[in-house]
């Protein structure tokens, strides 16, 4: 059982932190595009508005 331990030590231990790693940049990814569809929609409301005050 030892060599299985140091396998997956050696081996599926980096890969898990990369995973973890990817799952975060992920995260980050979700946040930055939902705050920017946050804006565009706020953007959206806004030149709706001034196209009404224009008419």
């Amino acid at each position: 059982m030892d060599k299985f331990e140091q396998i997956y030590d050696r081996k599926l231990t980096p890969l898990l932190a990369k995973f973890d790693q990817l799952n975060d940049k992920v995260d980050d990814a979700l946040s930055s595009l939902s705050f920017l569809s946050e804006k565009y929609e706020e953007i959206k409301g806004k030149v709706s508005q001034l196209e009404e005050s224009n008419k």
